[in-house]
Formats: C-alpha cells, structure tokens, sequence
C-alpha cells in the first residue's frame, strides 16, 4: 500500500522580484533633482531597513534589486512600456499598482481617482506615486499614507535619470516610487495627495487642471495560492521564493528544477534586502519522479520535468511513498496537460483538456455527458493558467491555441511580452514539418498586447478557418506603449523592437515562412499607422499592411518625437508613400468607420495611394473609431489577409 511521509526541513528565507535587471548597478548616479537623496544619505536614514507602514513593508530604497537601478526600470515600464496598465505583467514579478491615467500625456488630470482591486499573494506591490518632468519636484509636495499612516521619509524614495514621453516630448523625469513586499493577506487603503500647483510640463494644456489631487488604492489581499514567480538569490548563492508574504530558501538545484523554475527567473539581491525580509522555514527538497500531493489531500501528482503529472489510477503507484507538501507550493508547478483534465484556478470558469490545450466548459451539465468526474477538478493558479495553450471554448469548434509568452528585445533592452495565436494541430505530427505565414497584429493607443482578442480575433480565425477561408496562419501581438511604433526622435526605437527583434525571434522560435511575401502586419488606430510606417520602411520585411481606422497625425499635431522636416517624413504614412521608390510595393489596406473623426486621414492616405498608383483596398463602413465598430469587422480584416497571402502564393 501507498505510504506517507511529510517532508520537513530547516528555518530561515528571503523574497522575490522579476524583470531585466540583472545586470543593474546599485551605484547608478542620480540626476540633480529637488529632494532627491544620494545612496550615501540614505544608508543613514531609518529605511536602510524595511519598515512597516499601515501594514505594508516598504523595500529599502537603495538594496537590490528594488534599488535606484531597478526602481528605474520598473518607472520605465509604467512610464514607457506598460502605460495604462496594472497587475501583473508577464516577465515582471511585481504586481503594478495602477498610475494616474494623465501620465505621459493625452489626458489632463482631475482631482481624485479611486481603484478597488484584489490582488494575489507572494507579489511585491508597485506604487509610482508621483513623476515630475519640470524640475521643481520636492517629496515635500506629496503625502502617502497606508491605512491612514503616513510613509516617513519620502525623499529616500525620489531618484531621476528616468526617461521617457511626456505630452509628445522625450523628457527625464524625477520620480517618486515606492516596492512593498509581498502583503500578508487583508485590506489596504493607499492614498497618493500630491499639490499639482506648481507643476505643468511643456507642452501640456494645463489650464484645466487642479490644485492638487488624491489618487487611492483599495487593496483586497487574499492568501496566496502560489510561490512567488520571480527568485532572489544572495551574494552567497543561496535561493529564495517569496510564498505570500515570508521568504523561503530553495534548498537545492533539484528543488529548483522539480518546482518548474529556470535561470531565467532568478535576481540577484543584496544582503541588506535580504536581511529585512521576514524569513521562514525552507521549502521542502523535492526530485523528479517522485509522487507528491497536498498536505489537505487531493489529487497525486508524479512530478515530470518542471511539471506536475496526474496519477488518475493511484492503484498503478500503490507501492511507492507520498509526500506532502503544502497546496500552494505544489500548485506553483505547472501540470503536464493529460486529456480529459479538469483545471480551475481562482477564477470562476472551468478549463477541459483537450489535445494539449485547454478549453472553458459551459457548465457542470457538460462535464456530466462528458462522462468526466467532477471530483477530479484540479486547481491551477491563474497566472500558470494564463501560460498554457488556450483553445476555442467548448461550444465552439476547436481551433487554434493562444499563448501569452516574453522575449528579450536587443533595440529595448528589455524583455517583452507578446501573445501568440498557433493554428490547430501546430504541434500535432500530420504538421510537424509545415511552415507558416504570419500576420503581427498591432493595438492602439489605448489597448495593449491583447486587445485584439478582446474584440474576438482568435475565435474570428477559427471560425473562418473551419469554413475554409482563412489559411493556417501565426498571429504574433506585441506590446508598443504609446509610442505609435516609430523610432521616436530621443526615445524609445519601437519599429526596430517590431521589424527587427520581434521578426527574427519569431523567426528563429516557430516554423514560419521567414520572407516578406509571407509577412503581414496590420493595427487599430495607432497600430494602424504603425502598420504602414513599418511596412514602407522596412520593405524587406513585411509585403502586406493592413491600416484599419489609422489615426494619421499632420506634423501641426505630430506628437513632438516625430521630429520634423526629413525626420518626420520618415515616420508619416503620407510622405512614405510619396516618396517611395519601391518597385515591389506592398499590398495594402485601409479603412475607416462612417462618423470616425480620424477618417479625413485615413482618406488622404487612400488618395496618396491613387496619385502613387499603387493598387490597394479602400473602405469606408458605417461606424465609429472603437471597438464595436473593429470587431464588427474581423471577418473583413482575416478575410482581406487570406487573399493577400493567396496572391503571394501562400496558402
């Protein structure tokens, strides 16, 4: 008979963190800003250590990885990369507290924001309280408080050097921002009040704007369900998970592995972080092969290669021993995907495994005719859930799979998120030796990687695939910020990141058809400028565009790292037709909706087209510039890219 044995082990920990700081030096020097305190002044202020405030730990503002360096990068991301965004964004291990929705410009600020969210456990919190482009910022203009106690200190906090738009301008900013540990489980009120008073950056309209305002932040803990992504290791070597809310070493390179984690996913931290880390006991030592389940009961697992495997028939391992461990360290192993499976994570819906891809079920009724045993439901956290092949839910056909996954940009430093659409039976042997088109799709100026699925394009491509009208065909979507996909004029090189570092690691990680002929790229809005910019200046990379409501701007109203004179033609689609030379020009397409306000572009772009000569598709569709009026269209959009790659020879 099965016996059971529960693994102990010894006592002490540390914590975790997740990005491409690695290489980032602690001793970065500062800008000359207001307020600001060197690495020196602040070693002899009460936050070398962690303190607790409101019960939230703050990190010491000069330790790594969560030192000057790393909190640059992390101001960056929000600033520059993820603008608009919070939770947790694939490749960061920090849970990024939403910013206020004026930065960067576009909006003007108003006098109070408010967010309720929950948020996981074993992530630390990031808060970019305040960023000031104008040179007056002091920390004495902003208070912050955690469940109405106020943050000491807050000049230890203030560091510059940090780049990146501002109102259409590449400015440095001074930047007010704040890493928590990971909190323990509970409520949480943050309030951000900064007197704007003084303050309005080249540029901006800043009529409108208020004296001061409040940004809060309801924060809703739960315990955690999962070890932390991203591990620390110390100048020693040794290896620490964050598992919620205390750090635990990783007692081996065997556990390590057995757990699902690589390289890749270890920072390095300094002592003195360390050392101001609640510690606990040392995870458990765990090897391939051996059979393991929760400390509650529940499913037996086989652990297999960084994964765990079901064992459905446990009377096939009756005689061998069982660990237990505790459930969130065995759930932070991504399962092997068995058919037939039943996956839940904290979400509501339930996953089936189907061909190595998991579909939502429509209810418990399916799982019944199904023959499936709901007994057998197996609780996957939501971020593994987020990394696993997502197919067509189950009241659809099934069809291609969806991945979210990162790569390291060269043009970005950086590493990148982008999700994947593989058509059905990529992975399957009839395939195996098949090549393929690709189509990068591009989101606008307020959308990010997974905006277009949000308005249905995979399920799109596979209905229109099933039909026999749309080719097998890879769908790449990246992130692009706000930047418009151009290299911008002193900032951030977006069209290199896509033509040049998205192209060859797409290239060198999927069997594509690696020419232009085989290449599509097409965008909503300022996706949509960016599609035809980076077809016409990179022609032996893309032969297809598809411009869908492109958001052309004059250079009256260019944002100001177009640059102007020869520098902003190379970055409007206009003169770029204009003034090409092509003899291979691309196929295009544009179009826009009925009462769109960006349609008068979009039609100047159509009649440079007829003066050029060039063939193209043109259309104008009842509608506004949104959503409803893109996906109402996808059938139109995957269609006119079907006949393209048709035209090219590529079916």
């Amino acid at each position: 008979m099965m016996t059971v044995s529960r693994l102990f082990s010894p006592r002490w920990t540390r914590r975790s963190f997740a990005g491409t700081l690695a290489a980032a030096s602690a001793a970065t020097a500062l800008s000359p800003v207001a307020g600001v305190a060197t690495p020196a002044a602040a070693a002899a202020t009460q936050l070398s250590v962690a303190a607790t405030v409101g019960g939230l730990r703050l990190l010491p503002p000069y330790e790594a990885p969560y030192d000057v360096a790393g909190r640059r990068e992390l101001a960056m991301d929000a600033l520059t990369f993820y603008v608009r965004q919070k939770g947790n964004v694939p490749g960061r291990s920090v849970y990024q507290l939403p910013a206020a929705p004026w930065l960067g410009g576009n909006l003007d600020p108003v006098p109070r924001y408010a967010w309720d969210m929950a948020v996981p456990g074993s992530l630390p919190l990031y808060l970019l309280a305040f960023p000031d482009d104008s040179g007056q910022f002091g920390a004495a203009q902003t208070t912050i408080t955690i469940n109405g106690e106020p943050v000491p200190d807050l000049a230890s906090f203030v560091h510059g050097g940090v780049t990146a738009p501002s109102y259409g301008y590449i400015r440095d900013y001074a930047v007010l921002d704040l890493v928590f540990a990971p909190p323990a489980p509970g409520q949480y009120h943050i309030e951000v009040h900064t007197r704007l008073s003084h303050y309005a950056p080249a540029g901006s309209p800043g009529t409108n704007w208020p004296d001061d305002t409040v940004l809060a932040y309801d924060l809703s803990v739960a315990a955690p369900d999962a070890l932390s992504r991203t591990l620390l290791r110390d100048p020693s070597g040794a290896t620490y998970a964050f598992s919620g809310s205390d750090l635990r070493r990783v007692p081996d390179p065997g556990t390590l592995d057995a757990l699902g984690y690589s390289s890749r996913d270890v920072l390095p931290a300094s002592a003195g972080l360390l050392a101001a880390l609640t510690q606990a006991s040392d995870l458990p030592w765990l090897r391939d092969g051996a059979l393991f389940q929760a400390d509650g009961g529940g499913a037996l697992f086989r652990l297999q290669a960084g994964k765990r495997l079901w064992v459905k028939n446990r009377e096939s391992v009756a005689a061998e021993p069982v660990h237990t461990v505790d459930a969130a360290e065995l759930q932070s192993i991504p399962p092997a995907l068995l058919d037939d499976m039943l996956l839940k994570g904290a979400a509501s819906d339930v996953y089936h495994v189907d061909r190595g891809t998991v579909r939502k079920i429509p209810d418990w009724k399916w799982v019944a005719d199904k023959g499936l045993n709901p007994a057998d439901l197996i609780y996957v956290p939501d971020r593994i859930i987020a990394t696993l092949p997502q197919n067509s839910p189950e009241w659809r056909m099934p069809g291609g799979s969806v991945m979210d996954r990162t790569f390291d940009s060269y043009a970005l430093g950086r590493s990148m998120v982008y999700r994947v659409f593989l058509p059905a039976g990529y992975d399957g042997p009839a395939k195996s030796g098949q090549r393929y088109p690709v189509l990068y799709l591009l989101h606008g100026l307020s959308g990010r990687y997974d905006e277009w699925d949000g308005y249905g394009v995979s399920e799109v491509a596979n209905a229109l695939s099933a039909d026999g009208k749309f080719p097998d065909v890879i769908m790449v979507m990246p992130q692009g910020g706000l930047g418009y996909w151009l290299n911008q004029e002193g900032g951030t090189p977006w069209a290199d990141y896509v033509a040049r570092d998205l192209v060859a690691y797409v290239d060198s990680t999927y069997r594509t058809i690696s020419r232009r002929e085989a290449r599509a790229v097409g965008g909503l809005s300022m996706g949509a400028h960016g599609a035809i910019q980076l077809t016409l200046n990179y022609p032996d990379v893309f032969g297809i565009a598809g411009a869908h409501s492109p958001s052309i701007r004059g250079v009256d109203n260019a944002p100001a790292y177009f640059g102007t004179g020869d520098t902003f033609a190379r970055h409007d689609p206009l003169s770029l037709v204009q003034d090409s030379t092509l003899a291979n020009p691309p196929q295009i397409w544009i179009d826009a909706g009925q009462n769109d306000p960006w349609r008068p572009s979009a039609e100047a772009l159509h009649q440079a087209l007829l003066v050029k000569g060039w063939a193209h598709d043109w259309h104008v569709y009842p509608g506004e510039h949104d959503g409803w009026y893109w996906g109402d269209h996808l059938w139109d959009y995957l269609a006119y890219y079907a006949q393209a790659f048709a035209k090219n020879g590529i079916r």
